[in-house]
């Protein structure tokens, strides 16, 4: 036997057990595999039917059952298996019966090796000569069945042994009927006369079986053929076709004639314009000289025609020359290569390209044949502005040439789906619509480029690209040309999909060994007895060991001995099938190359083959020694809160608490772990500001630290959220401690150094208020004294000054007792806060024109309102909410200053404008605003007459002065009470306006900043969040 990959596979079917045994011992001693021995002929079908076999030996004879002959009839039924027979009969009329069986050899009983060895190989070899003949008589069909001419094939008698589609449709006879008929009863023909005479009849009636027979067969024939017109009729003798015959003997490889086939070809539309000329002649004699050029022409294109057959089997002798190639390819270039080479032949031009289809849809060029790699650059710019020209669906109409429009050049012939289309690109001489289009049309002409015919590469519904073939001139292309060029595009196709897949495997496969080897865990693969076959470097790093140390070694060597019963009974469990998922994970300790103990989370997976069979198994290696450490420190701390005087407990999302630890739960009366799984929801009457804190975490993600009161003790609670991997809360941890000996001591600090404070601030209030209210109480006193002694005698003006001056003196102490009030209230938490609808354009008008009065011509004091957004409709203007006399406090106090610490003559500005709050700055905001409604329990509490936290935009005040400036080292203290700059001199003034300014915007959750320098003036900016109120609700909230 000759040597094979594998050895050929043999079914023994033979009744008597100790000839089957010998024979399967000379089989094997051979080399062939003896994959059963059965008893009877139902046995050996059953054994067909379930196994893999080359090959049957069969006894004719059996004692039970089916004999042999019968077993291998219903055999080859089933599949197509050589049968070779063991007889001890070698009569005539047995191996008759066999033979009808296909039986492939026979040996008669008793026989030698190399006897039973030449058979099988004989019938091994027969087969697979079946086998291919079958293949190659199935290509030949498949073809013969696609090309549009009949055609029939007879043997050396005369009888039809084939008969295509077409010669189907033109006799009306099937296949079945015709074979095995003579000819002349198949193809009748009849002359001009259109009699019902078969110049046929009677070929193929008598047997014919030597030259000189296949020579009187053309004989008969040759005569018929030459005939012309023939017409065919049909089955029923009623319909006429006009037809040409051609006639070929079939030959052999060794040039022996063997058949005659018969090429059909309709002509009808050939002999309509025989008819129409005769009667263009009839009609025109003059035409002659043109009828007679014409009718050359036909003649021509009846040549032509007859050469058709031989030219589609030239180009599917192309395509199967291209599939082979594109088969045996190994690389995208050689695939483009081929495919463009099978083309060109296919198809007949010289020029051809593919476009490959990048993975943003744009098509690119992968390669050319007949192009430079200037034309394919110019070929893809005239290319890509036109993609939908390449996408569209028509219908394609044989042997078009394509037709172009009146607005330039490129017109297309479309085809029914996108797989084909035919674009025509010649220009029309005088047509080129405008200097664009002649530049293209020009552009083309360089390139000898007249029509691209584009093949559409699709697979699996998907667009891979597109072959294109280019034309001189609009080609005439048949419908076989175009379905050719279509399958050849599909197999094309197929390849380029299958090189895709093979390099998109490959990066699945570097991926995956890139995740693999640079994995934070160790990850190994096992033989079913726990060796390694593969391990990965972290692996290596976790357990200390090369690669080459750990391969081969068992996983158990290094587990910890402690650990190991248990990874024995997990891994028994999993080698069984035994454990759900085929998987466990479990906690062990590892032993390291130096010896050192590691915790580790291992995790063993079985892996089966398709058939469901165990095969290896994964491991992946985690250290936590880490979290080990964690664990055991997490366990001594919550060992010292059990025993410390503080409270540690957990909540989830829900608010449901899910630990309570710790030694001061008893000053509450309460047991370690009584509130785990109480809702805080019960607690909130006994706890409300610790409730409404950690609901406020919960529901915000912001920690909160605060300190409360109860009974004899004092507790600083504080609280942290937890979050889950996506970032959202999850729960919070808080921990309660008793502060009340270290709040007692700090009180006690505390008193000691307010009562210095306060002593101090007495003595400073004391000064300023005898200094401030002796200026202008000596004002007032001494203008009474003046109108008293000489109120008769004083001349109008100056009696007006004289009063103006007590006026300006008494306000100037009504401010001053107004800031000291404004800066106690606000130090003692009394400091209301009524916010009214205010017009603040009208507002700051009437504020500077009352300071300007105040101050005469000394200061010009300048409004700008330009970035403030406002109708000039007082009616019509909308207000905002604000509190007016702190706003009041806040921009007199400003403008006070300016003029105080301006030259005289300069100007003072009072600018008024608006601006957008940030999304990030409106959260703070309401954070800030829920956060003093959990910590404020005042009814005065800044947001509690607004209807949410949500502000509109800030309201921006800014004063600015040509003043002395302020330094920056008392820039850090101005907001400071009774702090007054270095460079102040002898200017009077009480060091609490800008305390009193500072109070007033942070009670308007405000923001205030200064720039300013030496000699440089000074601007205090203020901003101010505020909610605007239509005019119809500012009336009626004004009006109550």
């Amino acid at each position: 036997m000759v040597a094979d990959a594998e050895p050929k596979r043999i079914l023994i079917v033979e009744d008597q057990g100790a000839i089957a045994l010998n024979i399967c011992d000379r089989l094997r001693e051979i080399g062939y595999q003896v994959v059963a021995i059965v008893s009877s002929g139902e046995k050996a079908i059953a054994a067909v039917q379930e196994m893999s076999i080359d090959l049957v030996l069969m006894d004719i004879e059996m004692a039970n059952g089916l004999d042999g002959i019968h077993a291998a009839k219903r055999i080859r039924e089933i599949a197509e298996l050589p049968v070779v027979f063991l007889t001890a009969h070698s009569d005539r009329h047995t191996i008759e019966k066999a033979k009808h069986t296909g039986a492939y050899g026979y040996v008669t009983k008793p026989f030698q090796a190399h006897e039973l060895l030449s058979t099988i190989e004989t019938a091994l070899a027969r087969h697979q000569l079946d086998r291919q003949t079958w293949q190659r008589e199935q290509w030949l069909v498949t073809t013969l069945g696609s090309i549009s001419e009949g055609v029939i094939t007879t043997d050396l008698a005369g009888l039809v042994t084939y008969i295509n589609p077409r010669a189907v449709k033109f006799t009306g006879y099937s296949h079945a009927f015709a074979k095995g008929r003579p000819i002349g009863q198949i193809l009748k023909v009849v002359g001009a006369e259109q009699n019902t005479v078969n110049l046929l009849a009677g070929v193929g009636d008598r047997p014919l079986g030597n030259r000189s027979g296949i020579d009187e067969l053309m004989a008969q024939i040759e005569p018929v053929v030459k005939t012309k017109p023939l017409y065919l009729v049909d089955r029923s003798d009623r319909q006429l076709l006009p037809i040409e015959i051609n006639v070929t003997p079939i030959r052999t490889n060794q040039a022996r004639i063997n058949g005659v086939v018969f090429v059909l070809h309709d002509v009808s539309s050939h002999l309509e314009i025989e008819v129409n000329l005769r009667k263009l002649i009839d009609a025109k004699t003059a035409d002659i000289r043109d009828a007679n050029y014409k009718l050359v022409a036909e003649i021509s294109e009846k040549r032509r025609v007859q050469e058709i057959l031989f030219q589609h089997l030239e180009r599917l002798e192309n395509l199967y020359q291209m599939v082979f190639a594109l088969g045996h390819a190994s690389d995208s270039q050689q695939i483009y290569t081929a495919a463009l080479t099978g083309m060109q032949d296919i198809l007949g031009v010289s020029r051809a390209s593919l476009m490959i289809a990048a993975p943003n849809g744009d098509l690119q060029f992968g390669a050319s044949q007949g192009l430079d790699r200037q034309q394919e650059q110019t070929l893809l710019q005239l290319l890509t502005p036109h993609p939908p020209e390449f996408a569209v669906a028509g219908n394609f109409t044989p042997g078009s040439r394509g037709s172009r429009d009146s607005r330039g050049s490129r017109v297309q012939t479309q085809s029914d789906d996108t797989e084909f289309l035919l674009e025509c690109v010649e220009p029309e001489a005088g047509n080129c619509g405008n200097s664009n289009q002649a530049n293209q049309a020009q552009i083309w002409s360089q390139l000898n480029i007249g029509a691209i015919a584009s093949f559409s590469l699709i697979h699996q519904n998907k667009l891979l690209g597109r072959i294109l073939v280019y034309y001189q001139q609009p080609p005439e292309l048949k419908e076989e040309e175009v379905q050719l060029g279509k399958t050849a595009a599909n197999f094309i196709a197929m390849a380029i999909a299958r090189t895709n897949a093979v390099a998109e495997l490959s990066q699945s496969e570097a991926k995956f060994r890139s995740i693999y080897n640079q994995a934070a865990v160790g990850i190994s693969y096992h033989d079913l007895a726990g060796n390694f076959e593969l391990v990965n470097q972290s692996l290596c790093q976790i357990l200390g060991y090369s690669r080459q140390e750990l391969l081969g070694q068992s996983l158990a060597k290094f587990i910890h001995q402690e650990d190991f019963a248990i990874y024995e009974v997990y891994a028994s469990d999993l080698q069984r099938g035994q454990l759900e998922q085929n998987t466990f994970t479990m906690e062990s300790r590892f032993i390291t190359k130096s010896e050192q103990v590691i915790w580790c989370n291992l995790t063993m997976s079985l892996l089966r083959s398709p058939q469901g069979t165990p095969e290896k198994v994964v491991g992946i290696v985690e250290d936590i020694s880490a979290r080990k450490l964690v664990e055991a420190t997490i366990r001594e701390r919550m060992a010292v809160v059990t025993h410390a005087p503080v409270v540690l407990w957990k909540t989830d999302q829900n608010g449901i608490i899910t630990l309570s630890e710790g030694k001061g739960l008893a000053q509450f009366g309460y047991q370690p772990g009584e509130l785990e799984g109480v809702s805080i929801d019960s607690l909130e009457p006994r706890f409300p500001a610790v409730i409404a804190q950690t609901k406020f975490t919960l529901r915000t993600g912001q920690p909160f630290d605060i300190a409360l009161e109860h009974d004899d003790y004092i507790f600083k609670y504080s609280g942290e959220p937890t979050f889950d991997n996506a970032g959202k809360v999850n729960g919070m941890i808080g921990v309660a401690v008793d502060i009340s000996d270290r709040i007692h001591a700090e009180k006690a600090q505390n008193d000691l150094e307010k009562e210095k404070q306060l002593s101090q601030t007495r003595i400073q209030f004391f000064s300023m208020a005898s200094h401030e209210f002796r200026t202008p109480l000596a004002t007032i006193l001494g203008t009474t004294q003046i109108l008293e002694t000489a109120s008769t005698q004083i001349p109008p003006e100056k009696l007006q000054r004289n009063v103006s001056r007590i006026r300006n003196s008494a306000n100037q102490i009504n401010r001053l007792l107004t800031d000291i009030l404004t800066i106690n209230r606000a130090e003692t938490g009394r400091l209301e806060f009524t916010p009214q609808p205010i017009d603040l354009l009208n507002f700051c008008q009437h504020l500077v024109e009352e300071i300007q009065i105040g101050v005469g011509i000394e200061h010009h004091i300048k409004f700008d309102r330009e970035h403030w957004q406002a109708s000039d409709d007082t009616a019509a203007r909308i207000k905002v909410l604000a509190d007016e006399q702190l706003l009041l406090s806040i921009l007199n106090n400003l403008l006070s200053n300016a003029v105080k610490y301006s030259p005289p003559g300069s100007t003072v500005t009072l600018k008024l404008s608006q601006s957008a709050i940030a999304p990030e700055a409106q959260l703070a905001l309401s954070k800030q605003v829920e956060r003093s409604a959990l910590t404020n329990n005042s009814s005065t509490a800044p947001e509690a007459t607004l209807d949410d936290s949500e502000y509109d935009y800030w309201a921006v005040f800014q004063v600015g002065d040509q003043g002395r400036g302020i330094s920056p080292e008392d820039q850090a203290q101005l907001f400071e009470v009774f702090f007054r700059g270095k460079n102040v001199d002898r200017i009077v003034g009480s060091g609490i306006g800008l305390t009193v300014v500072k109070k007033c915007v942070d009670i308007h959750n405000g923001e205030i900043s200064v720039q300013s320098g030496l000699g440089q003036g000074t601007a205090f900016t203020v901003r101010i969040p505020v909610k605007e109120v239509t005019p119809n609700l500012s009336s009626v909230q004004s009006n109550a």
